[in-house]
């Protein structure tokens, strides 16, 4: 049960970036994949430090197999166990990989939201929010 609990907060997440992504036009599905590339080799190619927050949260994430309870934990955010504690069971390197979800459907999300607003330049409000990353 535990397993299909944390692999369900992943599958989820890439349900909807897909589903966003395909309402894309060329232009911003361009943005939007550049952008996850850059995010992938950012992920894979950052060092590890075993000091900071981020390492913190991943083995909280990773621990939640072993204590369900780590789900329920307040620092780390429930949303956030059920993203990443199914990857987090692969190493860091998927943990980090994972994180490409969230920010496929934000980047989705924006440029959908530009186009309703009316904007001309669609693709250039997924790059600003690209550059936040």
């Amino acid at each position: 049960m535990l397993t299909l609990l944390l692999a369900a907060g992943p599958a989820a997440a890439l349900a909807v970036a897909v589903l966003l992504a395909r309402r894309l036009d060329r232009a911003e599905a361009a943005v939007l994949a550049a952008a996850c590339a850059v995010f992938a080799l950012s992920a894979l190619a950052s060092p590890v430090s075993y000091v900071h927050d981020h390492y913190t949260h991943f083995r909280h994430a990773r621990g939640a197999w072993e204590d369900p309870n780590l789900l329920l934990d307040l620092w780390d955010r429930p949303a956030f166990m059920l993203l990443y504690a199914g990857p987090a069971r692969l190493g860091l390197a998927a943990a980090r990989l994972a994180s490409l979800l969230p920010a496929a459907v934000a980047l989705a999300a924006t440029m959908l939201a530009a186009r309703a607003a009316g904007l001309r330049r669609v693709w250039l409000a997924g790059l600003f929010v690209a550059a936040q990353y």
